[in-house]
């Protein structure tokens, strides 16, 4: 009878368990959203809007999903100050701002990061996402695959060197130098780059000032801010690839900066405007029309550009295998209408301006149906209307399998061949 009575009482042992895991959980949620409450209502001067709204926690393995407000079509039921159900398969789960369920949501994948400022400038970083049409921030970042390339991360890591040097400054003066260099490394920058600099400040705005948004959000002093704008900078520069993770480092460093004297600085900014002016005119400084070697010395040039040689080398060979399957060879061509996708920044490659950015790994909704991707990579076009894929080995009404990737296709579309590629079209 033992034997018999053991496999039921641990079954009700580990429902037990996970109930009360779960109801753990739940309690600790409810205790965030307090505190992202009382936090964006102590900031409505920072927009002139309180960011609070639908925030959405996902545990992405289970999709069981807590929120504070129910959704449209009753998924979330009541589950103490929460409301908690499992998200459908056909949304996605990312860290970003999504429609689902007759509202906009933050989505906030679990767990939540352990420390407390992290917690808070991650949720006030998505709610933003949330608000941007309000503020009139439309885009969702541009192509920067010159980040990709010797020279354009050689600029790059020096300006991240002399904008780390200018957080460290402790006199005015020593921090205009260092911001004047960091400000003439990222001019030079978007001179040798054609549309660098509208491509860099799609990106700023998108996700910049989302992250400035989140660390004000937070009420950091002086010191801690200081601390964490210089661990987030150390943080990219060891991060292989800058294209889209930049400006999580580079505008919240300087608009913490000029927040000193213009704390609205960020209240100027628009979709056109130049960053680079407008952050000059901010701190008082006159840019130099070409680039001083002295300053390239200055923040470790010699060593920064033999280690930038060296990665191109080895970059080369990765990007020519890439273009050789992706552009060259047999592919399948979507369009982007109205794309959603989730995606790791921290793994994108570039293939130039003319052909865009390889996304190793990504999962993406369009109007056509549902794209994962899970080896091999996806080229996004450097205008966003197109992503492709390697030639699928099997093709059906329903979708499509190749190597690496799964196509599944919403009703009234269709993949069509053309010679040796394919395309996927309305029927």
């Amino acid at each position: 009878m033992r034997n018999k009575l053991l496999p039921l009482l641990l079954l009700s042992l580990a429902t037990t368990i996970a109930h009360a895991q779960s109801e753990g959980l739940a309690d600790s949620l409810a205790a965030d959203l307090r505190m992202i409450r009382q936090a964006t209502a102590r900031h409505t001067d920072l927009w002139g809007l309180d960011l609070y709204g639908p925030l959405l926690f996902i545990d992405p393995e289970t999709r069981v999903a807590y929120a504070n407000e129910p959704d449209s079509a009753g998924l979330l039921r009541p589950c103490g100050s929460l409301y908690a159900g499992r998200l459908p398969e056909e949304v996605l789960t990312a860290n970003t701002a999504t429609k689902w369920g007759g509202r906009t949501w933050a989505m906030i994948l679990l767990p939540l990061p352990k420390d407390s400022t992290d917690r808070t400038v991650l949720l006030a970083h998505e709610l933003f996402h949330c608000v941007q049409p309000r503020l009139h921030f439309t885009g969702h970042g541009g192509d920067n695959g010159h980040l990709d390339t010797e020279k354009g991360r050689v600029l790059m890591r020096l300006e991240l060197e002399a904008l780390r040097d200018a957080l460290r400054a402790t006199t005015p003066d020593e921090r205009r130098s260092h911001l004047t260099h960091a400000l003439a490394f990222r001019t030079e920058r978007h001179r040798r780059f054609p549309g660098a600099a509208a491509s860099e400040h799609a990106l700023e705005c998108n996700e910049g000032l989302a992250e400035y948004t989140g660390q004000t959000v937070a009420s950091l002093s002086a010191d801690q801010a200081r601390a964490y704008l210089i661990a987030r900078i150390d943080a990219l520069l060891g991060m292989p690839t800058f294209v889209r993770s930049f400006a999580y480092a580079t505008l919240p460093a300087y608009g913490w900066l000029a927040a000193d004297t213009a704390p609205d600085w960020h209240r100027a900014i628009t979709d056109e405007t130049p960053i680079t002016d407008h952050l000059a005119r901010l701190f008082g400084l006159t840019l130099p029309d070409s680039l001083p070697a002295s300053w390239v010395a200055a923040y470790h040039g010699d060593v920064i550009i033999r280690q930038e040689s060296a990665r191109e080398a080895d970059r080369k060979s990765l990007t020519d295998s890439l273009r050789a399957s992706l552009v060259d060879g047999p592919h399948l061509t979507l369009p982007l209408r109205a794309m959603q996708f989730s995606f790791n920044p921290n793994t994108l490659i570039s293939l130039g301006s003319t052909l865009g950015t390889v996304y190793p790994q990504l999962q993406l909704t369009d109007l056509w149906g549902t794209l994962d991707v899970t080896d091999g990579g996806a080229l996004i076009s450097p205008s966003w209307t197109t992503i492709t894929v390697r030639a699928p080995h099997t093709t059906s009404p329903t979708g499509a399998v190749g190597s690496g990737w799964r196509l599944t296709l919403a009703p009234g579309y269709q993949i069509v061949r053309r010679a040796k590629d394919y395309a996927v079209e309305r029927k």
